[in-house]
């Protein structure tokens, strides 16, 4: 079992838990089959088979074999994602394992990670640390790596990179000291993706590279090739970018193909590309609704083994529980009506967004058309005054267009309802926002804007990035006061004078567009 598991798994599925001549023996055969499929990183379907270990060893006086039996009930229900029952697993299995004992290791960075699937990242943190302590105290160097990694891994959530990198490269220092070029691999990838967060594109490179120079040749390369393509798009190196991400795809799981081909679209989108990003937008949607399909069985199988248990439970009770169980199928029912309700709404709200992406690169497309028919003009000796000015009226109606479509997608978003929240607020302090708060509220402004407005400064190049804002704000008929709240301005009488020099930039018919009667 300890170096050999493979044929450990061979040997005991050759043998059959009938055919044990005690309870004793059965007890055995369940707790090694258990830990044999788990060694092997086989998925545990169930817990009956681990059961009979755990209710045979729980009163028994051989405390490790009564840890050990814990230990695996715990990464049964871990590896089904029952992580309230994985957790009182693993603290039953810490009530009786040895100090010196390297399970008991396992048993805190698996405990670690129970927490962190439920988010109590404060217990996790000090579980962590137990674990780091017990592995100095025991000099198990694999103990160190798991609990410094786990640590780091828990800041990174929280956003405090500094402490994450710290303990990252803690963890480094002991995989380059023992030669673990596995481990290397993995711990400059997570290193990586720090920088990476903190803006620190070109450092984030470095540490990439050193990933995939130290990755060993049997592993799959394409999460490392996925964050190297990330930094490169995070560096504006979009051929670089777009070579990683097509090495990424090769291998990937769903989830990363959905977020490769999302950013290869963004990209063609970027590089006026319309054919190819409609490409990569229909690929990036048939991942997008695999995962939701996946996403929804794994529910639908939650719910049918909760029914089952539950169902199981009834028929050995009293007959007067039949009206609990008519209650219980009753708010099943509702469940399954409620879930089905919500992913309609969803994939409705998720084909009308398709729908306005897709008039919108329809609507980028004419309005090319109708740029180069412009230049033809104007570099023509005999020109067609009516012509250049319909074109032009054209263009005027294609950019009002776009900002419609613009508004319609804006309204999907969520600093939209933080905007409307702000409009509808009756009192000064509920109208209050912060600076992040108001960064936010552009961001999303200028990402979802970013045709209109370009179009927009094309005509009119004096125009600076806050008059640009400024005139969305006032095109979603928002009052002056929730106007100067988004934007920070000092006081009225300042958008005031902003209007006043937009004014004589813009034609009167745009003019009238943007800053129509409220």
């Amino acid at each position: 079992m300890g170096n050999h598991s493979d044929s450990a798994l061979i040997i005991l599925e050759k043998l059959s838990i009938k055919k044990m001549p005690n309870k004793s023996a059965k007890a055995m055969y369940a707790l090694l089959l258990t830990e044999a499929l788990d060694k092997n990183l086989s998925s545990h379907h169930s817990d009956s088979l681990i059961l009979i270990a755990t209710n045979y060893y729980k009163d028994n006086n051989d405390n490790n074999l009564k840890t050990k039996a814990y230990y695996y009930l715990g990464r049964v229900y871990q590896d089904n994602e029952e992580y309230v029952k994985a957790t009182e697993a693993y603290l039953s299995a810490l009530k009786t394992v040895s100090p010196n004992q390297t399970l008991l290791l396992q048993i805190y960075n698996n405990l670690a990670s129970c927490y962190e699937s439920q988010e109590f990242y404060l217990q996790a943190i000090k579980t962590y640390k137990e674990s780091y302590s017990a592995a100095i105290r025991i000099k198990d160097k694999y103990g160190i790596l798991h609990a410094t990694r786990g640590l780091g891994s828990i800041y990174a959530i929280q956003d405090e990179e500094e402490k994450a990198l710290s303990y990252y490269q803690k963890s480094l220092s002991i995989a380059q000291s023992i030669k673990d070029s596995l481990w290397e691999n993995a711990l400059f990838c997570d290193i990586a993706k720090v920088y990476d967060s903190q803006g620190m594109h070109i450092e984030a490179k470095k540490q990439i590279e050193l990933a995939l120079k130290y990755a060993p040749s049997n592993i799959n390369l394409s999460p490392t090739y996925f964050w190297k393509g990330t930094i490169f798009y995070n560096l504006e190196e979009t051929d670089s970018a777009i070579y990683y991400f097509s090495r990424a795809s090769i291998n990937a799981d769903i989830y990363t193909k959905a977020s490769i081909y999302q950013t290869l679209y963004e990209i063609c989108k970027e590089r006026k590309n319309l054919e190819q990003a409609i490409s990569y937008n229909d690929t990036a949607i048939i991942y997008y609704d695999s995962i939701q399909n996946i996403i929804h069985h794994t529910e639908i199988s939650k719910l049918i083994k909760n029914h089952s248990t539950e169902i199981y439970e009834q028929q050995i009770k009293k007959q007067s529980q039949k009206t609990k169980l008519i209650l219980f199928i009753g708010v099943l029912i509702t469940v399954f009506l409620f879930i089905g309700t919500l992913m309609y709404i969803s994939n409705h709200n998720k084909r009308t967004y398709i729908h306005w992406q897709q008039l919108l690169i329809k609507n980028q497309a004419e309005k090319a058309l109708l740029k180069e028919e412009i230049q033809t003009l104007a570099q023509t000796n005999e020109i067609n005054e009516q012509k250049y000015t319909d074109i032009l009226n054209k263009r005027t109606e294609l950019w009002y267009q776009t900002l419609q479509i613009c508004m319609r997608l804006y309204k999907t978003t969520t600093s939209y309802k933080r905007i409307q929240s702000i409009e509808t607020s009756k009192t000064k302090k509920e109208k209050e926002i912060s600076q992040e708060e108001a960064s936010f509220i552009y961001q999303e402004i200028k990402e979802t804007f970013i045709e209109a407005m370009q179009e927009l400064l094309e005509q009119y190049p004096n125009l600076t990035q806050d008059d640009l804002y400024y005139c969305v704000l006032n095109y979603l008929r928002l009052s002056n006061d929730t106007i100067r709240i988004c934007m920070k301005a000092g006081s009225q009488s300042a958008l005031t004078q902003r209007k006043y020099r937009i004014k004589k930039q813009l034609s009167d018919q745009t003019f009238s567009i943007i800053f129509e009667t409220k």
